[in-house]
């Protein structure tokens, strides 16, 4: 069976200082998730992903078209079939609320 990585840290001299660091830095990206989520707003297309804050570009227009037209195609069909409910993110159109 292979050996999984934890199996692989153990067996090292130096298993302990790699557990230390592994802490050390998920408590670093711990501290730095809850800044990021405290100043974020909904507003914002951004994502924190191992670390790093990733911003999204704006939706082109022909995306958004495209996606406003799939989403009021599946309403209709859930709708009709009785099956739940469809949501998108964003009123196509519309003033924002």
């Amino acid at each position: 069976m292979p050996k999984d990585l934890v199996d692989k840290i153990l067996d090292k001299a130096d298993a302990q200082r790699i557990v230390d660091k592994v802490q050390k830095k998920l408590k670093e990206e711990a501290k730095q998730r809850d800044v990021f989520y405290k100043n974020i707003t909904e507003q914002e297309k951004v994502e924190f992903i191992k670390g790093q804050i990733i911003a999204h570009s704006p939706v082109k227009k022909a995306h958004s078209d495209a996606s406003f037209n799939l989403a009021t195609l599946l309403k209709i069909y859930v709708d009709k079939n009785d099956l739940g409910y469809v949501a998108h993110e964003k009123n196509h159109g519309q003033a924002d609320a």
